[in-house]
């Protein structure tokens, strides 16, 4: 009988770790051991994260990081889980908005307008960081319903 068409896909993809695939590998084991062989059951191997589990793992080995050097890291590190700046992105304000905040990087630059020549002041939030525990989440995040524009106070 001829193997279905679908089958040369799916471990191309990613290891498969469903329960069809399980026990396919558990007979293969048992057939084995019939035949007098040793009975070893192959290992799944681990199956690549996605693109919100790829940010996270790169956040956490090397720190916060700018979007720019971010999005290059998840890149080398898991090559084809991020399709697009665009989309990478919106991932981080959309899908890790409860995970990753926006912080100030440390530097602090020179102000020279208003009168205010010499002055040294915080910089713009540019680097991208895990939210730790108690933290307060992003605006977007806090907001809630999507859409209904800002609303401050009770009457919204």
């Amino acid at each position: 009988m001829a193997e279905p068409h679908w089958k040369k896909y799916v471990g191309a993809l990613r290891p498969s770790m469903t329960g069809r695939n399980r026990w396919e590998r558990l007979q293969a084991a048992f057939d084995r051991c019939r035949e007098g062989g040793e009975f070893v059951l192959e290992d799944e191997e681990p199956a690549q994260p996605g693109p919100c589990g790829a940010v996270m793992n790169t956040l956490r080995e090397t720190g916060p990081m700018s979007t720019g050097p971010l999005l290059t890291a998840v890149e080398e590190r898991y090559p084809g889980v991020i399709t697009s700046k665009r989309r990478f992105k919106q991932l981080l304000k959309t899908s890790l908005s409860n995970h990753v905040m926006k912080i100030r990087s440390g530097e602090r630059q020179l102000r020279g307008k208003g009168g205010h020549e010499g002055r040294m002041v915080a910089g713009f939030k540019d680097t991208w960081a895990i939210r730790r525990p108690g933290q307060v989440r992003q605006w977007a995040a806090r907001r809630g319903r999507v859409g209904r524009g800002k609303s401050y106070g009770h009457h919204a």
